[in-house]
């Protein structure tokens, strides 16, 4: 593969994780805040249909955050491997490094954040 090809390819990558990245994060964020209050769309929910939000699109979104990030992680590394330039490679494998990083992150929190929100909803349920 040529470098020109692979750094269109890095680029190209980057763009898109960057679009999914910040398109999930919005929905983590969103349902994170929902299932917290007890506010979905702005009306009061009841502690199941929080339960419901926290079960049925939190953990979806943050699976699928997950699942992104590892997809465009290898991707980096594949180009890596693939390309002919050192310069090339090693910013490939700088980018996986970055993307590698967040994914671990998601994964370390992820556990963390899913017993605060069935903390708070326990609480809730308890009033």
């Amino acid at each position: 593969m040529s470098d020109f090809t692979a750094i269109g390819m890095i680029m190209a990558l980057a763009t898109a994780n960057m679009f999914v990245y910040f398109r999930l994060d919005r929905r983590l964020s969103d349902a994170w805040a929902e299932v917290a209050t007890g506010f979905i769309r702005g009306v009061p929910a009841s502690t199941k249909q929080r339960s419901l939000r926290l079960h049925g699109d939190w953990l979806f979104t943050l699976a699928a955050g997950i699942g992104f990030q590892a997809i465009f992680a290898v991707g980096w590394l594949l180009l890596g491997r693939n390309a002919s330039a050192e310069e090339v490679r090693l910013f490939a494998y700088m980018i996986c490094f970055i993307a590698s990083i967040g994914l671990s992150g998601w994964i370390l929190m992820s556990p963390f954040w899913y017993s605060h929100l069935v903390a708070v909803l326990r609480e809730a349920e308890a009033d």
